[in-house]
């Protein structure tokens, strides 16, 4: 299952506390890469903000040398990638227009000013997982076309013979991948995102769905102890109406 939730809080509660209740969707943990003695030479770029998603409109090459468009989102230390229909592509489109200045297909916004920086153009995991929102119907994120496991892979820039900004990874079972981004700024936020996800461990992994699985058991148990209470309650209500 590649959608997972994490422990949040409801508004709802039991005996005056308040209880934890499972969101849609889930915000990935980031990890602090010091690339700056990189050799490839690539300048590492500010992190976005933890809520952010890693997804964007990239070309996948071929082994061919064919381009074909794809859609990549980071989840969980994987890369998904997605088959670009005509209406997601439009709707992308149409997302990256309204975002004006700096944004790009790759899903980078490029921000103007002195410290440069920027930040993903999906802002939350909501719209990417919540059914009912529109990217999520377009895409359907539990479908993916395949999947590139990101731990200790192997993430370097590629430039074609055309000068274009590329990424070559090769995964750890030996599987490879190129695909084309649309500017240096946007290849620069794909590695600094791809390598972090690279770095995370097996075991940090696995102790990360342990726990998201130990956090769905207990939201569960509040549930079902919230709806006892409320049906209790129910009761209780009735009764006092017969007696008066």
């Amino acid at each position: 299952d590649l959608i997972a939730s994490p422990r949040a809080r409801c508004a709802s509660s039991i005996d005056g506390r308040a209880a934890p209740e499972s969101p849609r969707c889930a915000a990935l943990p980031r990890l602090s890469v010091d690339a700056s003695n990189d050799a490839s030479g690539v300048r590492p770029t500010p992190s976005a903000p933890p809520t952010t998603v890693a997804i964007g409109l990239l070309h996948k090459v071929s082994r061919r040398g064919v381009r074909q468009p794809r859609v990549l989102c980071i989840r969980d230390s994987m890369l998904l990638m997605f088959e670009a229909s005509k209406e997601l592509r439009t709707h992308w489109e149409r997302l990256v227009h309204e975002e004006g200045s700096g944004a790009s297909l790759g899903g980078w916004v490029e921000r103007a000013g002195p410290k440069g920086g920027g930040s993903w153009l999906v802002a939350t995991q909501q719209k990417l997982w919540e059914q009912g929102e529109v990217l999520c119907e377009l895409l359907n994120p539990s479908h993916p076309r395949s999947v590139l496991p990101l731990v200790e892979c192997s993430v370097q820039p590629h430039d074609t013979s055309d000068g274009e900004s590329g990424i070559a990874l090769r995964a750890s079972h030996g599987k490879e991948l190129t695909v084309l981004c649309h500017s240096a700024a946007e290849r620069a936020a794909w590695i600094d995102e791809l390598r972090r996800c690279a770095k995370v461990s097996a075991h940090r992994l696995y102790t990360q769905e342990l726990a998201r699985a130990q956090g769905q058991a207990e939201v569960k148990k509040v549930r079902e102890e919230r709806d006892a209470a409320r049906r209790a309650r129910d009761h209780l209500q009735e009764e006092a109406e017969k007696l008066t």
